[in-house]
Parts: structure tokens; sequence; C-alpha cells
């Protein structure tokens, strides 16, 4: 298992941005493929696929219901929604070690997940999202116009199975994080200057009971 700031920096580079459309200058994609490539070889973690590429969107007042489990401070809604920023969001879940048996879940069902029929796409997703350590995961790019760059912001909210395996990891010094919390955690990475700097934040919310 990986910490949080190398697993961000391995979501910032599985992201790709438009240069050439100016019209389009906030908006990103992340290569799922490639994410599940990098993930294969530094952990246990993985994206669950539902399609090739994870694209972003400019946020609605629709997504306030999704956003707000993942934030809580003001500054930070009109930095979203100052018309700068897209959104979007994904699932990364935790075979512990390859331990854990998938029904219906090999190597190559995970790079072509998106490509199963609805019965079997549900029938998978069912028993990660209730049996299995589960990132639900906030990415959000914005332009930083104090700084002129664009940022990354990336939030990580865990399921309570999620939570009890980090605890457990950390009580056998198999998990590190600066966090103090493990439930939500916020940072910023600057898009176009990996690796992160030292002035990347992290922030913690109190765990929420699921």
């Amino acid at each position: 298992m990986i910490d949080f700031k190398e697993l961000k920096l391995l979501i910032q580079k599985a992201s790709t941005t438009s240069k050439a459309n100016l019209s389009d200058m906030f908006s990103f994609e992340i290569d799922t493929e490639k994410l599940e490539e990098m993930l294969n070889k530094k952990s246990d973690l993985h994206i669950l696929r539902f399609t090739p590429n994870v694209k972003s969107a400019k946020p609605t007042t629709a997504d306030y219901a999704l956003i707000s489990e993942y934030i809580y401070k003001k500054e930070a809604f009109d930095g979203i929604y100052d018309g700068q920023s897209q959104v979007a969001s994904f699932i990364i879940y935790c075979d512990k070690e390859g331990t854990v048996n998938i029904p219906g879940l090999t190597p190559e069902t995970i790079k072509d997940f998106y490509n199963l029929d609805l019965e079997q796409q549900v029938k998978i997703a069912n028993y990660i999202m209730a049996e299995l350590p589960v990132y639900r995961t906030l990415v959000i790019r914005r332009f930083n116009i104090r700084e002129e760059k664009f940022d990354y912001l990336i939030y990580f909210r865990s399921n309570r199975v999620m939570i009890n395996y980090i605890k457990n990891l950390r009580e056998v010094g198999q998990f590190e994080s600066n966090s103090g919390e493990i439930d939500v955690v916020e940072a910023e990475v600057p898009a176009e200057n990996p690796p992160v700097s030292d002035n990347t934040t992290e922030e913690a919310a109190t765990p929420v009971e699921e």
C-alpha cells in the first residue's frame, strides 16, 4: 500500500490536458489504463475502470452533493465555482496484496471492465464497494490566478473497510502519511511541474461513520 503523497503523484502523471484548444483549457482526462499500470507496479491498489478515460467537466450546482462530501471551506467552494475549474471523480480499490479473490475479476477484466455488460459490472462493483478497501477520489483542476498556473486538488474519501485496513497497516509500520486522519485528504499539486513541491499541503477532516 502506497501513501497518499505517492498516490497523488501517480494520479497526476496519468492526467493529460489539451493545450491546443484555449476554449477547453481547464479540462483534463485521467488515462485509466496508464494509472492502473502505475498502480500495479507500486501497490495493491486498482482503479475501477468504468471508462477508458475519466473526463473532467465544469461543476454545476448538481455537483454540490458530491463535492460537499470532500470539502467544507467556503474559499474552496469559491475556487471550484469560479468558472476556472473542472472536476472528475473515480473509484480506487485495494485487493490486499492480491490475497482477495474478486469474483469475475482478473487483471484482464480490470483493463476491459468497461466493456463488460451492465449485469457483470454491477455484480463486480457491488462486491468491491461492500467488501474491499475503497478510496472514492475527487480531482479538481483549477487555475491559480495569483501564481498564474494550474493546480490539482486531489481528495480521497475512504470507506470503513479502508479506514480499518490502513489502521492495521499503521500498527505494523506498513503505511505512512503526513495526515493525522485517513478519511479525507486534500492536497494541492502543481499540475505542470511534477514532482510535488515542498509546499504541498494536506488537510484531513474528521472521519465519518458509514
